[in-house]
């Protein structure tokens, strides 16, 4: 947001949050000073006189020790026109999961029951050249002043950040901001390096590792071979271990039987991870034409979850992300003004049930 000017500091506050709140991006409570004071760049006085000129004139509740002052009253309804517009953006080459479906459901319902307006677009994110021209167009069209995704690549963090929109990811290259970027992502690297403890344990020396491209390949790779050296330089019973891995740029799925026949081939792996649901039914789709049973001849462990895994035989041993944390993390995002470079990084659990992971075959 822009810098405040210093004449009457006090009354220009008063006067900007007071838009604000007519505007919609204050419903119920104003946050505290320190969030004021970093919002607007301006002292705790000036927040606190600015305050108790909202008090004065009726829009918010008097002070009380430990708690946000809430607001009594909108000065004007909005027009339709000027409401807040959520655009939200779907990756065509990955569509969400049952489950990341439900959380941008979700999502939208929450913007809409704070009186905003949404609206969906999607496209291959990866095959964009210029996302800054279809981005601008797709601003234009809708009139959106904010904008989500569900998986972000690191060229859309910089197409958004060249419009100074608030922006909120529930994946993808969250940390390829310059501080603009706010959101919420499943850690991969460190359940990775769990996961890979554990097979290690279960006898496994042949591991691969099967990645998607929303974050570019140097900077996973490098991510996950550091993560992964340590456990790696063990000594697991003096026996080498081979872990590949490996990022794809396929979409079709016969690119993807014939790149899992050529790579099974090669790596000869007894437990392959799969970053995402599509990579793990190819593989299913693949070893139940060629005779392979899981977990006996080969194991398989997915990095996230949807529901209609569960009705594979065997149902594959996988991640859960806690969309319910998500979904939390973006009121409070919206709630809060929308403060640039909040970022949460959330957990994952085992699914229950999961029957894909076993020993190492002898």
């Amino acid at each position: 947001m822009a810098r405040l000017e210093r004449n009457t500091l006090s009354e220009q506050l008063a006067a900007e949050i007071s838009k604000e709140i007519t505007a919609g991006v204050w419903t119920e409570r104003l946050p505290g000073h320190r969030i004021l004071g970093k919002r607007y760049d301006v002292s705790r006085p000036t927040c606190e006189r600015a305050l108790n000129i909202l008090e004065a004139n009726g829009l918010i509740s008097p002070a009380e020790p430990g708690k946000m002052r809430k607001i009594l009253r909108k000065e004007s309804k909005k027009a339709a026109s000027d409401q807040l517009h959520l655009l939200v953006v779907i990756d065509s080459r990955h569509p969400p999961t049952q489950e990341d479906a439900a959380l941008i459901l979700q999502i939208e319902d929450f913007w809409k029951s704070e009186g905003g307006q949404t609206s969906r677009v999607q496209c291959d994110l990866m095959r964009i050249r210029k996302p800054e021209y279809l981005l601008k167009k797709w601003i234009t069209a809708s009139g959106a002043n904010c904008v989500f995704f569900d998986t972000i690549t690191l060229e859309w963090v910089k197409a958004v950040e060249t419009f100074k929109l608030p922006c909120y990811a529930t994946g993808g290259s969250l940390r390829g901001s310059v501080g603009l970027l706010s959101g919420s992502g499943f850690k991969i690297v460190d359940c990775i390096t769990g996961l890979l403890r554990e097979v290690l344990e279960l006898g496994h020396r042949r591991i691969l590792l099967v990645m998607g491209r929303a974050t570019p390949e140097e900077v996973m790779t490098g991510a996950v071979q550091e993560s992964t050296a340590p456990i790696l330089a063990e000594n697991w019973d003096s026996e080498e271990v081979s872990f590949s891995h490996m990022i794809p740029d396929l979409v079709h799925p016969s690119d993807w039987h014939e790149w899992w026949r050529m790579t099974l081939t090669k790596e000869r792996p007894s437990v392959v991870i799969t970053e995402n649901v599509f990579q793990a039914i190819c593989l299913n789709n693949y070893c139940l034409a060629h005779g392979i049973q899981m977990p006996r001849d080969m194991s398989l462990v997915v990095l996230e979850d949807a529901d209609f895994l569960a009705w594979l035989q065997p149902s594959p041993t996988r991640y859960r992300h806690l969309h319910e944390d998500a979904l939390r993390h973006f009121r409070s995002w919206v709630r809060g003004g929308f403060p640039h470079g909040s970022i949460k990084f959330l957990g994952a659990e085992l699914v229950d049930g999961g029957q894909t992971l076993g020993p190492a075959p002898r």
